[in-house]
């Protein structure tokens, strides 16, 4: 197996156009440096793009949001403690073996970006992954995952199909996936379940669904928007909502 090169873009990603230390209200904002993991020969291709928060060393919150976020982009082949370039080893390992007992062709390609809603409370992750590892066909996927800044706390969005308001937020969320045109496996409301990947943007959120969720692989990533408003009208609480975004 030759050595992974590694290539640690060593500018940070400005984190606001004004300053990259502070955000309207002057709290400290995360700031992101990008690590690109690069390697490709006539097994695998392996291109990695992932974001690593610098400024989280000296704090509690910044330090857990940074640690959760290693872990949902790698999940088995996270390490303990974090590292980075072990886990983007381990995958390159992995599939050239893999690669080479087979056809050969494998990849794996994660592109991951940050961006801050609702007043610079929220930072979020996106991560666009493709891979294929044998079989008719690759795979794609894009999770979102949202931390509050100042606690830490990843959003959990299971709550919004649990609850008094279930009825009306399995309704909402089918007649709105009903006006894709896309088959869909899910025939009734109550067949629907809250994606992990969810983001959330300035009007509402952004729900998805990967391929093989709830239609078939050929109809790629399915996304729809429930704004604020609408999900109110169910009576859900909307716990990413606080009176500065209003």
């Amino acid at each position: 197996m030759r050595k992974l090169r590694v290539l640690l873009l060593l500018y940070p990603i400005l984190v606001l156009a004004m300053s990259c230390q502070e955000n309207r209200n002057n709290i400290t904002l995360p700031e992101f440096e990008e690590v690109h993991y690069y390697i490709n020969n006539e097994y695998i291709n392996i291109d990695i793009r992932y974001q690593r928060m610098v400024n989280a060393e000296n704090n509690e919150a910044f330090a857990a949001i940074d640690i959760m976020n290693y872990k949902e982009t790698f999940h088995e082949y996270a390490y303990e403690p974090m590292d980075i370039e072990a886990s983007a080893n381990m995958i390159a390992t992995e599939y050239e073996q893999e690669s080479i007992d087979s056809f050969g062709g494998w990849y794996y390609t994660l592109e991951q970006k940050t961006f801050f809603v609702r007043n610079d409370r929220i930072v979020c992750y996106e991560s666009y992954n493709e891979t294929y590892s044998g079989g008719a066909h690759g795979y794609q996927s894009l999770i979102y995952d949202c931390y509050d800044i100042s606690t830490g706390q990843a959003y959990d969005f299971s709550y919004l199909l649990d609850g008094a308001w279930e009825g009306a937020m399995r309704q909402l969320l089918f007649d709105k996936l009903s006006l894709l045109e896309t088959q869909l496996f899910v025939t009734t409301p109550e067949e629907l379940y809250m994606p992990s990947s969810v983001c959330i943007t300035e009007e509402g959120l952004l729900i998805v669904y990967q391929p093989y969720d709830i239609s078939p692989y050929s109809a790629g990533i399915i996304s729809v928007e429930l704004s604020d408003e609408e999900i109110a009208s169910t009576e859900a609480p909307l716990l990413w909502v606080q009176q500065s975004d209003i």
